[in-house]
């Protein structure tokens, strides 16, 4: 995972934008805020986690929506440079959920899920 004095940092929610896609033109690209990242900053060599939470309240397609952005974001998409090693959607039930909750993960291409 690399040497003990390597640094990597934690952003939570920060205003880092990322721009995933095939970079034909600006408008083929579209931008994303994961909500929490574990990566070596200003390199994209290593990039280790990307992480979007939601209540289950959000409606499906936001859901969906940060499912797209995890999965565009963990494999070599359309040029995607980003490359991360996994990335997980966590879904906090609320509540008569409270308590539950469902994660869904994404690894080289392999898309897994768990619930309690």
């Amino acid at each position: 995972m690399g040497k003990p004095n390597d640094r990597k940092a934690l952003d939570i929610a920060r205003n880092r934008i990322i721009k995933v896609g095939k970079k034909v033109n600006k408008d083929d690209n579209y931008e994303c805020r994961p909500d929490i990242i574990v990566h070596k900053r200003k390199t994209n060599d290593y990039n280790l986690v990307v992480i979007e939470v939601k209540k289950d309240i959000h409606s499906q397609d936001e859901k969906d929506y940060d499912l797209i952005k995890l999965e565009h974001l963990t494999i070599d998409y359309l040029g995607n440079h980003y490359n991360y090693k996994l990335g997980v959607a966590i879904i906090i039930g609320t509540g008569k959920n409270a308590g539950n909750w469902e994660i869904k993960y994404f690894q080289e291409e392999i898309r897994g899920k768990r619930i309690n």
